[in-house]
Parts: structure tokens; C-alpha cells; sequence
């Protein structure tokens, strides 16, 4: 169960509240960063991407990645909105559920 507070945005019209499509796409850099063990994980979010071009911020959808961190429980999530960590979405997963 991922806490409800805490969600990513998956889709949006304007890119606000999502991740850029440089942050996202490589599933090997955000894990080499990111680190092993402890109680987070890269996993794909397949979302919408925001990028700038020429014409101006272009949404579009991608197969890309977030991190999944496990807690012991909801008082440890954070209070609302996404969270990002270097521009990677952070969902929350409660332990045993």
C-alpha cells in the first residue's frame, strides 16, 4: 500500500509536480547514486515526463523509474505533495502491506 499523502503524480498537463525526463530514464545511474541495500529501490513509475524544447515544455509519457522506500509506518512519510530525491519521485511503502 503506498500512503495516499505521498503518491506521484503520474500523469499531468503542465509538468508541474512531475520529473524531468533527464532525472528518470536511467534505471543504472539513479541506481548506482542511490545506492544498495537499506530500505529503498528503484522501480519503474511509467509516467509523463516533462522537458524543454525550443516551442516551450513538452509533456510526454515515458518507461522510466522512481524510488520505492519502505517505513515502518504512515507518521513517517512526509506530510503531503511528491517528494523528489535529485529529481527522482520517492514513494512511500508501509512495511507488511
Amino acid at each position: 500500500m503506498i500512503a495516499r499523502n505521498t503518491d506521484q503524480l503520474l500523469i499531468g498537463e503542465g509538468g508541474d509536480g512531475l520529473p524531468h525526463k533527464s532525472a528518470t530514464a536511467d534505471r543504472v545511474a539513479i541506481e548506482e547514486w542511490l545506492g544498495n541495500g537499506g530500505r529503498s529501490s528503484v522501480v519503474p513509475r511509467n509516467g509523463d515526463v516533462w522537458e524543454r524544447t525550443p516551442d516551450g515544455v513538452i509533456i510526454t509519457r515515458a518507461n522510466d523509474y522512481m524510488i520505492e522506500t519502505t517505513v515502518d509506518d504512515a507518521s513517517q512519510c512526509p506530510g503531503s505533495g511528491a517528494f523528489f530525491n535529485n529529481g527522482v519521485p520517492v514513494v512511500y511503502r508501509i512495511e507488511g502491506r
